[in-house]
């Protein structure tokens, strides 16, 4: 059961924030996604205050090269609760003394999120980005999409769909270039009770048509776990991968501290 829990309660709600499946982006679209189904759960004591002291407040981070040179960055971000809204500002400056600064503004919505940001360089050139999330809790979805602008006024999106299902999540990405061209992906994963299996799946293609794919089972033994992954490339070739983890029991442990 705490397997199943595992499995499910950090893909589920991951929303894939790009197009790969360990996306780091996609665990902190998970944890958006958490907050907007629980957001009905209260928080108190310690745990509540410890939130809120890492959310409020300044920090600078210096970082010296090996040949002494010398970046600077400070992170400031200011909450406002009655508001539901949050704002954090970043200033770079550089060994040369050149400075960049980036600036996003949160607001909480009854069902997800907005932000918007700008980051202006040290050249003056200005970037811009826009998302947007929301849960729909009749459909189990958690939608997100965002839309970035360059400097040279350049403008590329994303559009990212995850629903719950029975037994795990399909997910359906899409992503437009600079160029107008796009390219998806489409993954689901499931869990098997029976067999103790979670499958996942996944299929990119790309502008120009061509497609390729990854097929990945991790099932659960007596003594670890067993993972056989297939990645087929746009050509049709196929490679497999498989893995084996076993774990220490108790007693072997204490027969190697008694070797010892």
């Amino acid at each position: 059961m705490q397997t199943k829990v595992l499995f499910l309660g950090v893909i589920l709600l991951a929303t894939g924030a790009g197009f790969s499946a360990d996306s780091e982006a996609a665990l902190a679209t998970a944890v958006s996604a958490s907050s907007v189904a629980n957001a009905d759960t209260p928080r108190r004591g310690k745990a509540k205050r410890q939130q809120r002291s890492r959310r409020e407040g300044a920090r600078t981070t210096t970082a010296t090269g090996s040949n002494g040179r010398t970046a600077q960055r400070t992170t400031t971000r200011d909450v406002d609760q009655a508001n539901r809204s949050a704002r954090t500002t970043r200033t770079t400056t550089g060994p040369n003394g050149r400075t960049a600064t980036g600036t996003s503004t949160t607001q909480r919505t009854d069902n997800g999120y907005t932000r918007s940001g700008e980051w202006v360089g040290p050249n003056g050139q200005t970037a811009t980005r826009n998302a947007e999330g929301s849960w729909d809790a009749e459909t189990q979805t958690w939608s997100r999409n965002a839309s970035s602008t360059g400097p040279n006024g350049k403008t590329r999106t994303q559009s990212v769909d995850t629903t719950r299902t029975e037994n795990g999540f399909s997910r359906n990405a899409e992503r437009t270039g600079t160029n107008g061209q796009t390219a998806t992906r489409n993954s689901e994963g499931r869990w098997d009770a029976e067999s103790q299996t979670w499958s996942r799946n996944a299929t990119t293609t790309g502008p120009n048509g061509n497609s390729r794919s990854a097929d990945v089972t991790t099932t659960r033994t007596d003594d670890g776990a067993t993972r056989t992954a297939t990645r087929t490339n746009a050509q049709g070739e196929s490679v497999t991968r498989t893995q084996s983890v076993e774990r220490e029991s108790a007693a072997d442990d204490a027969a190697g501290d008694s070797d010892d």
